[in-house]
């Protein structure tokens, strides 16, 4: 652990205490290479238009450097900032900006003539705060206020247990409306004065890979999945970071047979990102920062404590932040693990991820998901039960394909009766993500395909 790690009292700050005349980011533009660096990127956000007599922005996160310059220039007006993924559908994100109560939106031409027009006209609160829309993974994306200050007080914890160095090159996929995007993809880098490569998203990285010679890359666990067995790998890359959700070992150790060390990274944007990292040679062994008081309940779920760094609450919503905390001042993070004989945090999975049976029994959906993962590599797919209480797989293909069949056919022979996958529905459709990737099983109903 790196104790050492500065402590940085704004956003401002870790870029003002860099070279001016190194890279801080490359991507392209008009498919030309783009370099700008520390000293550019500091001017570019000192001469930012932002609306000064407006004090809330529903911001546009889409990947592109100009909208880095955006929310970093907002940030330093001390405006309040509703970040909106622009991988939200169109619904999604007009939800998302009336419940940020935002009084102006910002990004690109269209989504500003697109969505100004549902701007309402409320009390709009005089916090700066900075707003995060959780990935959704379990229901519908809850807005997490959290301020600058608590930002960077996490950015400390993930600092000292994953630091990087002025060297290394950071391919970022990542949009900075996801927290791990955020501080895996950007603040991390910038606090080490590293290069950051701004990807063209999840369809190139493999090209973008190759194009940016990255050291390091930031990795949802999906992305992982799809780079599993690659040989596109660039000699250069030392790091995978995988983080924003529960990552099959499977996985984990499959990438590191390709030669790449893996470090996991265990957080919930309302802890501000990581606060639980890769310790040893095993990647799912994690160590827990210092500062953070973590505990697992009787039931095995992890129960996490830091005034330090966790949310200021859930925004405008003091009944459901009140009930995300026990009386005891632990957030219960929904999240099944243990801790083991060395104090290290292993994560399990998510609690609904328990399936009740018309039998009484309960069965995990992700021990299915594992036992299928390496028969449907890069198929989407999940279980869950139908409205009888059946187990039924849903398949992201438009069609049936027999060896799909015989994949459950030969775990189900494993299986007693009851607890064995009853159907299989294939779906021709993409099935829905959260922005990290991760399908949202709750939102699909398998009695509707």
């Amino acid at each position: 652990m790196d104790t050492n790690a500065k402590h940085y009292k704004s956003f401002m700050d870790i870029l003002m205490d860099k070279d001016p005349s190194s890279v801080a980011f490359k991507f392209l533009e008009n498919d030309n290479m783009v370099e700008v660096t520390y000293g550019e990127f500091i001017h570019d956000i000192e001469h930012c238009t932002i609306r000064k007599r407006k004090r809330a922005c529903a911001l546009l996160s889409n990947g592109k450097y100009k909208g880095i310059v955006m929310f970093f220039a907002y940030i330093r007006a001390k405006k309040r900032i509703a970040l909106i993924s622009d991988a939200n559908d169109k619904i999604t994100k007009i939800r998302q900006i009336k419940e940020s109560k935002a009084d102006h939106v910002r990004g690109t031409f269209q989504f500003v003539m697109d969505f100004t027009p549902y701007i309402e006209k409320v009390d709009v609160p005089k916090d700066n705060d900075i707003i995060f829309f959780t990935s959704g993974s379990v229901g519908p994306a809850k807005a997490v206020s959290l301020s600058e200050k608590k930002i960077l007080n996490s950015l400390k914890v993930v600092s000292e247990m994953c630091p990087l160095k002025q060297s290394d090159v950071v391919l970022n996929e990542l949009f900075i409306s996801n927290i791990f995007g955020l501080m895996a993809g950007m603040l991390l880098p910038l606090a080490f004065g590293a290069t950051i490569c701004v990807g063209r998203g999840y369809n190139y990285i493999r090209r973008d890979m190759e194009l940016f010679h990255p050291t390091a890359v930031p990795l949802p666990p999906f992305l992982g999945e799809n780079l599993f067995g690659s040989t596109k790998f660039n000699k250069e890359l030392r790091m995978v970071m995988l983080g924003a959700d529960y990552c099959s070992p499977f996985i984990i150790n499959n990438l590191k047979e390709m030669g790449i060390k893996v470090c996991f990274a265990y957080g919930l944007t309302e802890f501000g990102s990581a606060f639980a990292i890769t310790a040893t040679d095993d990647p799912i062994a994690m160590s827990v920062h210092p500062s953070v008081d973590l505990k697992i309940s009787e039931n095995s779920e992890i129960l996490v404590k830091c005034p330090a760094i966790q949310m200021n609450g859930y925004y405008c919503d003091e009944e459901r932040t009140a009930a995300s905390f026990d009386e005891e001042g632990y957030f219960h993070t929904g999240d099944r693990g243990f801790l083991d004989g060395s104090g290290l945090l292993h994560v399990l999975g998510r609690l609904n991820d328990y399936i009740d049976l018309p039998s009484g029994r309960r069965v995990l959906s992700s021990d299915y998901e594992s036992a299928l993962f390496h028969r449907l590599i890069a198929i989407p797919f999940f279980v869950t039960k139908n409205k009888a209480g059946q187990l039924v797989l849903i398949v992201e293909l438009p069609s049936p394909e027999l060896r799909i069949e015989k994949a459950v056919e030969k775990m189900n022979n494993g299986l007693p009766e009851s607890e064995r996958i009853s159907y299989i529905k294939f779906m021709p459709l993409p099935l829905p993500r959260t922005q990290t990737g991760r399908i949202m099983d709750w939102a699909v109903d398998p009695e509707q395909i």
